[in-house]
């Protein structure tokens, strides 16, 4: 079950954005490293396999390695498997999301001058 606390770091948006109604599409820098570290914290902790799967997706689209780490690693283990079914096609939509918090790091790491970097992750997956 989800706390008030933890659906606030995967949900809230700060007062004072405007250009956004998605945690996921936040910049990073109007996230406070101590909202960034409790979402990092979470991976390590949480057990419910749905909480896990959206602090990693929020971290990696945010471009932070270790929710890229965690996402990649729930992929592979197969744990997040029609977690977001799509009701009206019957389809299983978890690895589009996966794929846009892919594309989100990639883009945040690139525009930090990460690129090769990044583009080496992707190879290796």
């Amino acid at each position: 079950m989800i706390t008030k606390d933890i659906y606030g770091l995967l949900n809230d948006i700060p007062s004072h954005v405007d250009y956004t109604d998605l945690v996921e599409e936040l910049e990073l820098e109007d996230v406070p490293k101590e909202r960034i570290n409790a979402i990092i914290n979470i991976l390590d902790s949480e057990k419910d396999i749905y909480i896990l799967f959206r602090a990693s997706f929020i971290l990696t689209s945010w471009g932070i390695d270790q929710g890229f780490q965690k996402i990649t690693q729930l992929l592979y283990n197969g744990s997040i498997d029609y977690l977001i079914p799509n009701n009206l096609k019957l389809k299983d939509d978890t690895y589009k999301h996966v794929l846009s918090s892919y594309i989100s790091y990639w883009a945040a790491n690139s525009d930090n001058g990460k690129n090769e970097e990044t583009r080496k992750k992707y190879i290796n997956l």
